[in-house]
């Protein structure tokens, strides 16, 4: 199962093997169909802080759009299923990692490519942003963490690996910490690594 949730809570949306994304309000209990949805196997769920933007993935990652439901954007770009996906806080730019090992940059008002990336040497299980939106967090099959910087010139551009888990897992757990320059990987050896980025 993948799923996405609102900063606040409110709004969540989710997917589960074939069964369709449903955009849920959890304050009134409403569930909601994505129109077309149903029977498509996604790969990840994400949803914007403020829950107005989801998006669902094959290798396609689709754009959604509250209260219609209905897909803003098809972004095309991954050769494999599109395993994770985070957007920027600002709900300007999503980025994605695939089961080909790359990430990539997106800017949803144009739907364009921002920046293709490498990523890992196999598939890209998850992704986290910042806060402020400046730096992206990926972890993959190869057992890193990789840090990027999306505020440079160009965007998107790749800082350093983080390495620390002895185990491969199908999925992993990145994110950013309050402390300033700090965020943790979870893994399937029970690790939570926490490392410093400047």
């Amino acid at each position: 199962m993948s799923w996405g949730l609102s900063l606040d809570g409110r709004w969540a949306l989710a997917s589960h093997n074939g069964s369709g994304a449903l955009f849920i309000d959890t304050e009134k209990g409403e569930i909601k169909p994505v129109p077309g949805s149903l029977g498509v196997p996604y790969g990840a769920c994400a949803l914007s802080s403020d829950g107005r933007l989801g998006a669902v993935s094959t290798s396609v990652l689709s754009v959604l759009e509250r209260p219609t439901n209905k897909e803003l954007r098809a972004l095309e770009g991954h050769t494999l299923v599109v395993t994770a996906a985070a957007f920027s806080p600002d709900q300007k730019r999503v980025v994605s990692g695939s089961e080909d090992g790359t990430v990539r940059l997106w800017d949803i008002e144009s739907g364009k490519e921002v920046s293709p990336r490498p990523g890992h040497t196999q598939a890209v299980h998850c992704v986290a942003l910042s806060q402020d939106g400046r730096y992206a967090l990926t972890g993959g099959a190869d057992k890193s963490i990789r840090l990027w910087d999306l505020s440079g010139k160009p965007p998107g551009q790749f800082l350093k690996p983080f390495e620390g888990h002895q185990k491969n897992r199908d999925k992993c757990d990145v994110f950013f910490r309050r402390r300033p320059n700090s965020f943790a990987r979870r893994g399937l050896d029970g690790a939570s690594v926490g490392r410093e980025h400047r």
